[in-house]
């Protein structure tokens, strides 16, 4: 390998961060997407004073879909969902490394 291709790659390498990727989509009862639904997420694995550190907020758009992009793991989450109408809803996540979580949120009236 030619030695500019060696020092390209290891500068590119500086710059390639894993994480993991928490997404899903909020639900109304009857299966409707749910635009304006606030999403938040904070570790939950780690010592309270860290926790406040690790906390991520995001709208849901208009399919009702919301995405995180974290440290990676492994890792445990706590979700909560809030909506207009909607008691909040919370869920716990996990994630082992740096992988893609899935999750579906199906508000309650």
């Amino acid at each position: 390998m030619h030695k500019n291709h060696k020092i390209f790659l290891s500068f590119l390498c500086l710059f390639v961060a894993n994480f993991s990727l928490i997404k899903g989509t909020v639900f109304t009862p009857d299966g409707r997407p749910v635009q304006g639904a606030k999403i938040t997420i904070v570790r939950s694995d780690i010592e309270t004073t860290q926790q406040k550190k690790s906390r991520k907020e995001a709208i849901s758009d208009r399919l009702g879909e919301f995405a995180f992009r974290m440290d990676v793991g492994p890792a445990k989450f706590h979700l909560s969902v809030e909506a207009q109408g909607f008691p909040k809803q919370e869920k716990e996540v996990e994630v082992a490394g740096d992988e893609r979580a899935d999750i579906s949120v199906v508000l309650k009236k």
